[in-house]
Formats: structure tokens, sequence, C-alpha cells
């Protein structure tokens, strides 16, 4: 037996290879093996081998057994070129110093032609035609200098249901990969543009996460543990029965796809644990937030129903205008806060205001300090009122000064008692009549000029009485 050039994996003997279904069948009319794929989705019904000059082709579908013409299609994207209407006993040109009458390899030689896009044979990347664009779970990358052979993988490989790209060169497979995820990659170390080594240290860095299947017909024990510590999954020399290269294929798919989905499976995971935890924090935040914004309408309804005046002025602005007025400073002054509001405080002083005092008030802001003083203020009506004005700085966090918070107290209802007062002590005091304050248990709790002259002690010694 010798093997055909065109198809190196296949025997020329008396028995071919349905090259729709890769089943043998032994040259006579007896009906080939059944074997299904993701591409043959009915049994081969192959009754007469068209490179032994048989005029009857199988369908790719459950449908009979027909009669092909030049021209007409064999699925949607397979022709029958006119020189195979009749396959006729042409030796293989690939094989004519191996084997003459090698008609199996021009057969397959045809086959595989007229169902990829273009020829290939200058190397270049070729495509099954009809195959649709698909998710990366199904994608081959075959790396093959040998064009025919290639051509030979690619077919057998689509019939195993492989979205197949081969390429001839390294240059041409790192820049499939670099475009396209694929789930296995069947490579050949003999390379016209890149060393093996080399070959084999780029794939490993590129390809990382795509495994690889060796396909040589170079092989040794350095070569395969060289492969093997590169990241191959498996080494597969050329001579050995195809099958075993579609095994270890599928395998090392099924192996890529099981520790893609691990590893989705965890990236999944890890990702809702991170939400989870971002959830919660988002909700201590919002609640936070919550809290704080509940303090913040307390404090703000605290102030604005407190009877004491609060306003509160800017003191990044020129002669710090008010930006905030309560409505006890609207009671206490007469004046609305649309009235107040980017007006300047000493609107309230008058003519018997203290300029004094006024003008203490004016040097604590402008240095930035607390201050306390009382002023003799207006109301909107002119109504004249003391108010006592304390105003507190407020800063930034850096330590700027912002604002200033004034609380206003109308006290003149105080002023007035203690002028009251005032007037009564003198009266009392001045008075030519003794007058003494005795408390409910005898004890003397004061008394006038008058009433120390008519006991002829003073002050101090009439209190110790």
């Amino acid at each position: 037996m010798k093997r055909c050039a065109a198809a190196p994996m296949l025997w020329c003997t008396s028995r071919w290879t349905c090259p729709v279904c890769y089943g043998w069948w032994n040259g006579s009319l007896a009906a080939a093996p059944r074997r299904t794929t993701a591409n043959h989705l009915g049994s081969c019904s192959l009754r007469s081998c068209p490179a032994a000059g048989g005029t009857r082709w199988p369908t790719h579908e459950n449908g009979p057994v027909r009669d092909l013409r030049a021209g007409e299609p064999c699925r949607s994207t397979m022709t029958v070129p006119a020189g195979m209407a009749r396959a006729s006993r042409l030796p293989c040109p690939a094989a004519e110093t191996a084997a003459p009458q090698c008609f199996f390899g021009q057969l397959v030689l045809s086959l595989c032609c007229h169902a990829f896009q273009g020829q290939d044979q200058a190397g270049k990347e070729y495509r099954m035609a009809g195959s649709s664009e698909q998710p990366g779970a199904n994608r081959l990358l075959i790396v093959e200098d040998d064009a025919a052979e290639r051509r030979v993988l690619a077919a057998m490989f689509q019939g195993e249901g492989f979205d197949v790209t081969a390429c001839g060169s390294a240059s041409e497979a790192f820049e499939q990969l670099a475009r396209r995820r694929f789930a296995a990659a069947v490579v050949d170390l003999r390379l016209p543009d890149l060393a093996e080594q080399e070959f084999l240290e780029r794939l490993s860095t590129v390809a990382r996460d795509v495994p690889l299947v060796i396909y040589t017909a170079y092989g040794s024990y350095e070569a395969a543990k060289e492969a093997i510590n590169c990241g191959a999954r498996a080494f597969v020399e050329k001579a050995g029965d195809p099958e075993e290269l579609i095994r270890r294929v599928h395998q090392a798919v099924r192996t890529c796809l099981e520790q893609r989905a691990r590893l989705l499976e965890q990236a999944v995971a890890e990702r809702t644990r991170e939400l989870e935890e971002a959830n919660r924090a988002l909700r201590r935040e919002v609640e936070e937030r919550q809290r704080v914004e509940d303090e913040l309408r307390l404090r703000d309804h605290a102030v604005e129903v407190s009877s004491e005046g609060i306003s509160i002025t800017d003191a990044r602005q020129p002669d710090h205008p008010v930006i905030y007025v309560n409505r006890g400073f609207q009671r206490i002054t007469g004046y609305s806060a649309a009235e107040i509001v980017g007006k300047k405080l000493p609107l309230l002083e008058g003519p018997e205001t203290d300029s004094a005092a006024a003008q203490k008030l004016r040097d604590a802001m402008r240095r930035g300090h607390e201050c306390c003083v009382e002023l003799l203020n207006y109301r909107k009506d002119g109504t004249p009122f003391w108010n006592r004005v304390s105003i507190t700085p407020v800063r930034d966090k850096e330590g700027d000064l912002t604002h200033f918070i004034g609380v206003h107290h109308d006290v003149t209802e105080a002023k007035q008692g203690d002028r009251f007062r005032r007037l009564t002590q003198f009266s009392v005091d001045k008075s030519a009549d003794a007058a003494l304050w005795i408390a409910a248990d005898g004890r003397i709790l004061y008394g006038n000029q008058s009433a120390c002259r008519l006991v002829g002690v003073s002050l101090n010694q009439l209190l110790q009485l």
C-alpha cells in the first residue's frame, strides 16, 4: 500500500474513504457503514465510488441518492465541476511518483477545492464555504504549510462540525488569533516563516487560552516534550490514524470549554459577590444619607421656628450680604426674607445707634472672630428696638472663613425693665423717709440712706442686724 501525497493521512488501496462521512467502504457495491456527523445528518448512502468511475453521489441530507450533472449544486455551497459529472480515472498529480493510479487523491482534492472559498494555491487563508459566523465554541484553527494536506484537514474537521480557518504560515496564524477566538488549534511545527521553538513560544503567549494539538510528520521525544512544556494538549504524528487526531481535537475542545465554563462560573460568582457587597454598601450609604438628611431637616425646622432671629451672611463676598433669615428674624425686624436677603445688616441701624458698638461688630467680622453687642436698631416701620447680636464664624475643612451665623434677640423689654429698676432704686435711695425691706424670717434685706442715718449705722452693718 502507498500513501496518497494529496491526502497523506489516507491510503490508496482497494478500500476508499467516503468524502462525505469518512466511513470506509470496500469497492464493491455494498453500502458504506453508517456514521453520523454534524454536517452529515443521515447515513451515507454511497452506492458507487465516484473515484472508481461511478455515476452516483450521496446527498448531505436524508434524501435519495441521485445523479449529479456538471454545475449542479451539492448543498448550498458545493458545486460539481464540469469535469466531475462522471469522475474519471485520472492519476493523482500530487502522487504521481508514489501512486501513479491514485484517483482517490484526485477525488479528495477536487471535492475539497470546491467545498471551500478559493483555491488557496498561494497559501492564503481560506474558510469553509457556507459556514456561518458562530460563537468561538466550534472554531478551529489549522496551521499547515502544505496546501493539499491543509485542504484535507479542513474538509475532515468540517465534517466534524467545526468552523474551520486554515492558514499556511505562522504570520497568518497569529493574525487570525489576534482577530478571532478559537476553541482549538491544529498546528504543524515545520513552517516556512518561523522556527519551531520560536513558533511554540509565541503560541504559548498569544494563544494562552487556546488548546493546541500538534500534528506533525517529524515526531520525536524532544519535540513532543518541548510542545507539551509550551502548553500543547496533544502531540499526534501524521503517520497515525486520522481518528486519533479527531479524538484529540474533540477532547481538547471539550476540556477547553469545560475550563472556560468553570472560569466563567467563577467570574460570575465573584462578580455576584462584588455586586452584593456593592448593594450592601449602597444601602448603608443611602441609609446614612437619609439619616443625615433627616437630621438636617430637623435642624432646619428648629432654626426656622426658633423664637430668636437667625441670619446667615456670606463671608466670601464683599460687605457680607445676607443669604438666609428665619421667621424669628422677620418677626423681630418686620422685614420679609425677600426684602432682607442680598442686603447688608447695617440697614437696621439708625440715627441713635451706638456707632462704637456697630464698629466693634464690623471689626470682629473683618477679623473672623466671635462677637456679641447690644445695638439700638430700627424695624421696617421705624420703631426702635434693642437688638442683642451674637455672631459666630463658620469655616470649611481647609479652615477658610465662609459664613457668619448671627443670633438676634430683642432685649427691648429687658432694657426697659432694667431702667425702671434703676430709677426705682434711685428714688428709694434718695427718699427722705426711712425704708427697709424685711424678709419673712425677720432678716433685713435692704435699707435706704435715711434708714441708716436713723439707726446710726452703715448699710453693711444694717444688713447684719
